[in-house]
């Protein structure tokens, strides 16, 4: 195990100093807190279940446990020593919740946001319980904060309370920074409830959609696919592809290989694996696994081979894209594109939230001006759990713009030609509220630009 000059880090205030410590945590900017392990253990089963862990030989070393993958181990003043990616102050306040000593007092919501985002990673329980009452203790000094903050560490009885008072204290409901931290559909189900002065449904839930909308493949997406030739005079298979449910694929080595740069670089790290363990190159039957179960295995194998297959939903013509740009088959992205943008006239504001998800910046414009045509309220979907509230935010700014934009337009036609839609008696004409107070006669499609319609 490496050692830590003492020379290079600074230490932490009592009563983290003791030289009864067993262990020692050193934070982001390198400050040392010289710990127990018995009293983190009691406070934490994560800290119990770490310091059961056997002690890697290097520095550079990391558990296998994912939820301790961010610590890095190594020696300091003869002790133990975790780098944790936290820093000083919360760990300070961490520890202080973890001592029989005087909690920390956090008066500010940035400081119990990142105190809880940690509290919660290190599973600390009374400490993660005693931040959550700070929290609601301070929710009417700044609702929409609050709100953002619970829903992003899923505090949905936190969420419940700082959504009652956004709506009870008036508080216009607004983008701010910290929603860059929660998804579209927590932003939304906010302002559905304001909008809608808290006529909710029982099992309503602000932090994650209680409804299961589902993209994923099944058997009935598969019937008329193509399937793998398996005659005598096709060549012989020579690679086998493993779903997360062991279901196994024939496939041929070279067509992935030409299809799928993701695949290409798998079978690649297998051959050299194998090489440097110095096993014999089996090229008869190489073996790669992929997260993905048997129905969207299946698809991804009839993407790198070219196949035609028939999806009948923009949910499954999402997911089929979503496999061919999480694999690298480039043949398979530009149709399937065109496939999505097919849907951008009947499901505008849907195609925008998939396109955000899939980072298609051009799909998600064109769908963003095609949905000034229609109300964005109260239109869910469940791609909106997989898009940060952000891009709601952008979609609301801009269709509010153009609304802005076409009405000073109307409004300064009408001022000069007052009587050229109303002579004409439109058919589908409706009144139109114009900033001087009058109301003329104007073609319906007049009130898809007004910016106080459909927003």
């Amino acid at each position: 195990m490496a050692s830590i000059s003492p020379s290079n880090v600074s230490y932490g205030s009592h009563p983290f100093i003791f030289p009864s410590a067993d262990v020692i945590f050193l934070s982001s900017n390198d400050v040392a807190f010289r710990v127990h392990k018995i009293i983190l253990s009691l406070a934490s089963e994560f800290f119990a279940l770490m310091f059961t862990l056997p002690q890697p030989a290097s520095a550079s070393a990391r558990s296998s446990t994912s939820d301790i993958r961010d610590i890095e181990r190594a020696e300091l003043d003869g002790l133990p020593l975790l780098r944790v990616p936290e820093t000083s102050l919360v760990l300070e306040n961490l520890f202080r919740y973890c001592y029989p000593i005087d909690d920390p007092v956090l008066n500010s919501l940035g400081k119990i946001g990142t105190t809880l985002q940690a509290a919660i990673k290190y599973d600390l329980r009374e400490a993660t319980k005693l931040l959550k009452e700070r929290l609601v203790a301070l929710v009417t000094a700044d609702p929409l904060r609050v709100y953002a903050i619970a829903c992003r560490y899923s505090l949905e009885d936190v969420a419940t309370v700082a959504a009652d008072n956004v709506l009870r204290s008036r508080t216009e409901v607004k983008y701010i920074g910290d929603m860059d931290h929660i998804t579209a559909g927590a932003y939304y189900r906010l302002l559905h409830y304001h909008r809608n002065k808290g006529s909710i449904g029982k099992s309503w839930a602000f932090c994650k959609s209680v409804a299961v909308h589902s993209n994923r493949f099944n058997a009935s997406d598969l019937q008329s696919a193509w399937y793998l030739p398996s005659d005598s005079s096709d060549p012989p298979t020579d690679a086998l592809v493993c779903c997360v449910d062991s279901t196994r694929f024939k496939v041929h080595y070279t067509v992935l290989c030409l299809a799928s740069s993701v695949l290409q670089k798998m079978f690649k790290a297998l051959d050299e694996t194998q090489a440097a363990l110095g096993l014999p190159e089996d090229t008869s039957q190489r073996v790669v696994d992929i997260t993905e179960d048997c129905f969207a295995g299946f698809v991804l194998i009839c993407l790198c081979y070219g196949s035609d297959i028939e999806f009948d939903s923009i949910d499954k013509v999402a997911a089929a894209l979503t496999l061919a740009l999480n694999y690298g088959v480039k043949k398979a992205i530009r149709p399937l594109t065109r496939k999505l943008q097919s849907y951008v006239d009947a499901v505008p504001v849907q195609v925008y939230f998939i396109a955000c998800q899939l980072g298609l910046t051009e799909v998600a414009s064109e769908a963003a001006k095609m949905s000034l045509s229609s109300a964005l309220e109260p239109l869910y979907y469940g791609t909106m759990e997989e898009v940060p509230a952000k891009a709601y935010h952008q979609l609301e700014s801009y269709r509010r713009t153009c609304g802005q934009v076409a009405t000073t337009a109307i409004d300064n036609y009408i001022k000069y030609h007052p009587t050229s839609f109303t002579s004409s008696s439109p058919s589908c004409g409706k009144e139109y509220a114009t900033k001087s107070g009058t109301k003329p006669l104007l073609p319906c499609w007049c009130a898809a630009y007004s910016c106080d319609v459909h927003l």
